[in-house]
């Protein structure tokens, strides 16, 4: 159980399915006709053990509030630990600013209040199911700060995304993060999944807002 643990879903994602997510989050659009993008990213954290998440939450999440309502169906409707929504600010609305560093700074109070080691970050636009005490288990057995989740692509396809470069001498270690317009076979995909101990996490937060 990682009740050491917290998660951060970040939902305030661009548009990339234009008329389709235009008016409602990426993470609330309907998988197999039962599911939502949402239910993946959550069960995935709630099943790891983790019992306190908050959800970034965009301006059009109305959608989001009618699906997930307390978390009841994912054992979050209690006390103290539990979902909490983290929605935007209406300066962030009026004046929106490029990232996610400002989202995160105006939420530290979450991760304050937690009181936990270790925070987990996620996106919600992958249906996968990751083991995250394997992630943990690497965290701790390297001493990390940082650790970053991602997948050996098996084949092309015509997507952007975040490829690693990881180091030849030592394979645990990355050192570079490079955007590409598209993602081949062999490259290490970023699956916006990030592992970082709070009090790093909140002074990175700090400085990069500064």
């Amino acid at each position: 159980m990682n009740s050491n643990m917290i998660g951060l879903i970040n939902m305030r994602e661009d548009h990339p399915l234009q008329e389709i997510n235009d008016t409602r989050p990426l993470s609330t659009l309907p998988i197999g006709g039962k599911y939502r993008l949402i239910d993946f990213t959550l069960s995935n954290m709630v099943n790891a053990g983790i019992e306190n998440v908050g959800l970034l939450l965009s301006s059009q999440s109305r959608s989001v509030l009618d699906h997930i309502r307390s978390g009841k169906e994912w054992g979050l409707a209690h006390k103290g630990d539990g979902l909490f929504y983290l929605p935007e600010e209406r300066a962030d609305i009026e004046h929106p600013v490029e990232g996610d560093i400002s989202a995160y700074y105006k939420n530290l109070i979450f991760v304050q209040r937690a009181g936990k080691r270790y925070a987990l970050l996620s996106g919600c636009d992958m249906v996968q199911n990751i083991d995250y005490d394997k992630v943990l288990h690497f965290h701790r057995h390297h001493n990390a700060d940082v650790t970053l989740i991602y997948q050996q692509q098996k084949y092309d396809f015509d997507r952007e995304g975040y490829v690693l470069t990881i180091d030849d001498v030592c394979p645990d270690r990355v050192t570079a993060i490079e955007a590409k317009p598209e993602v081949k076979a062999g490259d290490n995909l970023y699956q916006r999944g990030i592992l970082i101990d709070c009090d790093v996490f909140q002074h990175c937060i700090r400085r990069a807002y500064a």
